[in-house]
């Protein structure tokens, strides 16, 4: 069991790299494409929140947030997104799609 353990534990030691070039490019697009996919998604819902409760008093958004169930960015979120993972994988916000 130890000998197994240690076998797999080689490549670790010996400073090789555990994933290839191709395949940390492939994890790299899908990073890039998924969080610009929930980026786009959390807008959509954030224009359609305030429309929402654009009428309501704070403690009743924040009740009707509570009985829908709906999960605001919370401190972790939001340092997540001013950390280096997610700075680096930002495109130019300024530039036009076409």
């Amino acid at each position: 069991m130890v000998s197994s353990l240690s076998v797999r534990l080689q490549p670790l030691r010996s400073g090789a790299p555990l994933i290839s070039e191709a395949e940390m490019a492939h994890i790299d697009a899908e990073w890039t494409k998924w969080r610009s996919e929930w980026i786009k998604r959390r807008k959509v819902f954030m224009t359609f929140w305030q429309l929402a409760t654009d009428a309501l008093p704070p403690q009743e958004a924040a009740s009707l947030a509570e009985d829908l169930g709906v999960e605001l960015d919370t401190s972790e979120h939001i340092a997540l997104e001013r950390s280096q993972l997610c700075i680096c994988a930002r495109s130019n916000p300024l530039k036009r799609k076409r």
